[in-house]
């Protein structure tokens, strides 16, 4: 035998298993070569025997394929989650064995085509770790219908067959990995956000609200259970809902009502939890809580530098209300400006400059106290939580600087440029407030 070519032919295998052509390996073809690299394994026993030294090296080789082999398998393999019932009971339709079983183990590996079912006030978790959680609610049922490879950007798909069901997707830069939920009346897709997603068999309709982010709904020209989406696409954001009926485009997005925001809250409870949050309210009166020093929760499972420059903060803090000094307020203040100056990170800064902003307030500074929510503003044109910041503004000028023009210019901003936020309430009602102090 030739046994060069064969150590060429495992080189070119080991090539294509590492860089696949685009159009995937068939199963079949998958089976031949992995079969054709046994070949030469076996091939290569039978001669170790007569020169055992001189064909050592494709022991290496050999080895090598086998790695990249189940390197490939693991790589292209499908991401399935695990799901269990924290409250109630469970059942899930195992669609290879046609059957459903109740779930009894603490977590149970969905496959692709299995449903979950929930009844009563029974809540089922999905779940893929750092990645997403789908939480169900009682009385409904979710079909997997594709789980998606582990590094391919191909979607991952679930079924909303009835019921409601909370959705966390984690965030990320470098993540192309889309997700998709399908309900007989809509389609909804997701890059990285946190949605409530409900469909109402009697009415004939899926609601979908935001709590962060942003989802694509879409409706559907019915034809079947889940036929493919065939209608108009509307984008709905963070603190927005939208409803879609049968056959029917989706309504236009309508900010969500303060009981829809407390229901929403739900999703602060499953997912990645938050690093760095202020311990606000999502309703209208979010600004005044604010205002009034809200606290601000720090995880103590925070990584970086971050931790140890926050402990600086917190020893001057606590200092500064022990002696009940101001200056050792506005030098607490000032470290956590060099904070968000010299360490800036996109996931905190606004929460960071809320605060301080806030805290300059707390100890009357209110110049100081626009200067930090203005830089949000400008900073920040994509962060949610500009019209909070926005509407503390105005009012900072209506009841602390006695400036109604420059209040009144703050209220009209947060109407025109942020219609959907909570903060439109306390602006027209300053609105009229000035109106008649005229």
């Amino acid at each position: 035998m030739n046994f060069e070519n064969d150590l060429k032919l495992q080189d070119r295998i080991k090539k294509l298993l590492k860089d696949p052509p685009q159009h995937k390996f068939s199963d079949a073809k998958k089976r031949e070569l992995i079969g054709r690299l046994y070949e030469v394994k076996e091939e290569k026993k039978n001669l170790v025997y007569f020169e055992p030294f001189k064909f050592a090296p494709v022991y290496a080789s050999v080895l090598a394929t086998a790695l990249i082999i189940f390197g490939y398998a693991h790589f292209f393999s499908p991401l399935y989650p695990v799901v269990s019932g924290t409250k109630g009971a469970l059942e899930v339709y195992r669609s290879g064995e046609e059957r459903w079983i109740t779930v009894q183990k603490p977590k149970l590996r969905l496959r692709e085509n299995d449903i979950v079912k929930t009844s009563g006030e029974s809540v089922a978790d999905i779940v893929i770790p750092n990645l997403y959680h789908v939480r169900l609610k009682g009385n409904s049922e979710i079909r997997l219908a594709k789980a998606g490879p582990r590094i391919s950007a191909e979607s991952i798909k679930y079924d909303l067959i009835r019921g409601k069901a909370f959705v966390y997707y984690k965030k990320g830069k470098s993540r192309r990995k889309k997700f998709e939920i399908n309900t007989p009346e809509a389609g909804i897709s997701v890059v990285g956000t946190e949605f409530m997603v409900k469909t109402m068999r009697g009415a004939q309709s899926t609601w979908v609200g935001v709590l962060d982010g942003v989802v694509r709904v879409t409706g559907r020209d019915i034809k079947g259970p889940l036929a493919k989406p065939k209608l108009k696409t509307v984008r709905v954001k963070a603190g927005e809902k939208a409803t879609v009926r049968k056959g029917k485009a989706p309504a236009r997005p309508k900010r969500l009502l303060e009981k829809e925001l407390l229901e929403l809250e739900e999703l602060y409870r499953i997912g990645e939890k938050p690093q760095v949050a202020l311990l606000i309210s999502t309703g209208r009166n979010r600004v005044r809580e604010l205002l009034s020093f809200t606290p601000l929760y720090i995880s103590a499972e925070m990584s970086g530098i971050l931790p140890e420059k926050i402990e600086k903060i917190a020893k001057i803090f606590n200092k500064a209300v022990k002696e009940g000094s101001k200056a050792k307020h506005i030098e607490s203040i000032k470290e956590f400006e060099r904070l968000v100056k010299y360490h800036p990170n996109p996931k905190y800064d606004v929460q960071f400059l809320l605060f301080i902003g806030a805290y300059y307030e707390y100890l009357d500074e209110h110049l100081e106290a626009i200067d930090a929510f203005q830089r949000i503003i400008v900073k920040y044109p994509k962060s949610n939580l500009r019209s909070l910041a926005q509407c503390a503004i105005g009012l900072i000028y209506e009841e602390k600087l006695n400036a109604p023009s420059n209040a009144r210019i703050s209220y009209k901003k947060i109407l025109s440029e942020y219609p959907q936020s909570p903060e439109t309430t306390e602006a027209k009602r300053a609105l009229v407030r000035l109106a008649g102090n005229r």
